[in-house]
C-alpha cells in the first residue's frame, strides 16, 4: 500500500506542476493530454479520456491516453456527448461500472472501437461550473473499479476543474489583472497544496520498509488527501475555506497543523490569541508564509527543533522562526530569490509580505540552523 500511495503522490505533483503550466501555457490541448495521461497511470488503466463541453450538448474538445494514432484514426468518429460520457454531463456523479455493456445509458461503440468493459467516469466541476468528463476504463490488473480508485479520480478531476479554468481565462484575456492572478494561483498552489503533498510524500516515505501499516495510519493520510482536495476547491473560488478563525494564534496553529513533519521535530509555538484586523487575504497570506517557512526547514534542514514566536508591536505582527538544522548561505538565496532565481517558496513569502505592506528577512549559515522574520502590518487596507 505505502508503493501506491507514493506512486499516487509522485503523479499528484506532476499533475501540480502541469496546472502551473497551464496558467502561462496558451494551447489547451496540451494540458487535457496531461491530464488524460496522468489519469491512467495514476489508476493503472488501459485507457483514459477527458472531453470539454461545448455548452450544447456537444464536445469542444476531446483526449484521450492508452490508444495509438493509428487506433483512433480506424474509429468512424469521437465520442459526441451522449451515452455514458453524457450522462455524467447530465448527471454531474461519479459513475462506476463493472460492465459498460449492461448499463442502459450506454450507447455502445462505434466501429474498430477498442473492446472495454469496465468504467469510473467523473464530473470536472467547480461549484456548478462544469469543465469536462474525465473517464477512465479497464483496469490493467483485471479488477474492478473501487472506492480507491474514485479518490484518485476525483483528486485528478479538482485539479483538472483549475487547470481548464486557468486555461480557458488566459485564453479570454492578456491584461495585466489576468497576469496578476495567474501569479496568485501558482503562489496559493505552491505554498497550500503543493507544500501538503510534499508532507504527505515525507509521511509515507517513512512508512517505507515496516513490516506492516496500520489501517489508523492510512486513514490518516487518506484524511490528509482529502484536505489537499478541499484546498483545490477553496483556491477555485478564490478563497481559503479552511480558514476558521481569525486571531493570531489560531490561524497560525491551523497552518502549522497542517504540515506533517517528521516524528524526531519538536516544535513550539509562542503565538499570543490576538486579534486580527487585516483583510482576508492577507490573513491567508500571512498562514501560507508561516507554513511555508515551518515546511520548509522541515523537509530542507534535517532539525531536532524548530521555534516559532509571534508579537505584535505598534500594529506590526513580527513572526520569528528558528529552527537548528543544516543552515544555508542566506546572502546567496536572497540574491537568487531577488533576481527571479531562486526556490519558489521564498519568492512567494517575499511577494507575499511586500504585497501585505511587510517584509521578510532572513538569516542562515551553513551548520548554524536559519531564523526568518516576518513583519507585516495588523491594519485595515488604506488605514
Amino acid at each position: 500500500m505505502e508503493t501506491e500511495l507514493g506512486h499516487f503522490l509522485r503523479r499528484l505533483q506532476e499533475i501540480s506542476q502541469a496546472m502551473l503550466y497551464t496558467t502561462e501555457a496558451r494551447e489547451l490541448h496540451v494540458v487535457l493530454d496531461r491530464i488524460a495521461h496522468a489519469a491512467k497511470e495514476l489508476a493503472g488503466t488501459r485507457y483514459a479520456a477527458l472531453g470539454v463541453p461545448d455548452g450544447q450538448g456537444g464536445l469542444r474538445y476531446f483526449r484521450t491516453a492508452g490508444m495509438t494514432p493509428e487506433e483512433i484514426a480506424m474509429i468512424d468518429h469521437l465520442p459526441r456527448g451522449h451515452g455514458l460520457i453524457g450522462a455524467i454531463m447530465t448527471e454531474r456523479r461519479v459513475i462506476r461500472l463493472s460492465s459498460i455493456q449492461s448499463d442502459k445509458r450506454s450507447s455502445g461503440f462505434p466501429p474498430h472501437h477498442p473492446p472495454m468493459t469496465s468504467f469510473l467516469g467523473v464530473p470536472v466541476q467547480a461549484g456548478t461550473q462544469l469543465y469536462g468528463m474525465l473517464y477512465l476504463c479497464d483496469k490493467r490488473n483485471g479488477e474492478p473499479f473501487d472506492e480507491f480508485d474514485e479518490l484518485i479520480v476525483q483528486t485528478v478531476a479538482s485539479y483538472a476543474a483549475l487547470a481548464i479554468s486557468g486555461a480557458e481565462v488566459a485564453n479570454q484575456s492578456r491584461q495585466i489583472q489576468l497576469l496578476e492572478e495567474r501569479e496568485r494561483i501558482g503562489m496559493a498552489l505552491h505554498d497550500g497544496v503543493i507544500q501538503s503533498l510534499y508532507g504527505i510524500g515525507m509521511q509515507v516515505n517513512a512508512l517505507r520498509g515496516l513490516p506492516e501499516v496500520s489501517e489508523e495510519t492510512l486513514s490518516e493520510i487518506v484524511h490528509s488527501l482529502d484536505d489537499v482536495i478541499e484546498d483545490i476547491r477553496g483556491f477555485i473560488s478564490q478563497l481559503m475555506t479552511r480558514r476558521t478563525a481569525d486571531n493570531l494564534r489560531a490561524v497560525l496553529e491551523q497552518a502549522i497543523k497542517r504540515v506533517i513533519l517528521p516524528p524526531q521535530v519538536l516544535v513550539e509555538l509562542h503565538l499570543p490569541p490576538v486579534p486580527l484586523n487585516m483583510p482576508a487575504d492577507h490573513i491567508d497570506s500571512l498562514a501560507l508564509m508561516v507554513r511555508e517557512a515551518v515546511s520548509n526547514a522541515a523537509r530542507h534542514a534535517n532539525p531536532s527543533r524548530i521555534q516559532v514566536f509571534a508579537e505584535v508591536v505598534k500594529n506590526r505582527i513580527l513572526i520569528n522562526i528558528y529552527d537548528d538544522g543544516r543552515g544555508f548561505e542566506s546572502d546567496h538565496a536572497r540574491d537568487q530569490a531577488e533576481q527571479g532565481k531562486g526556490g519558489m517558496g521564498l519568492m512567494n513569502m517575499h511577494q507575499r509580505a511586500q504585497a501585505m505592506g511587510g517584509s521578510i528577512v532572513v538569516d542562515s549559515a551553513p551548520g548554524k540552523g536559519t531564523h526568518v522574520l516576518i513583519m507585516v502590518p495588523n491594519a485595515p487596507l488604506n488605514s
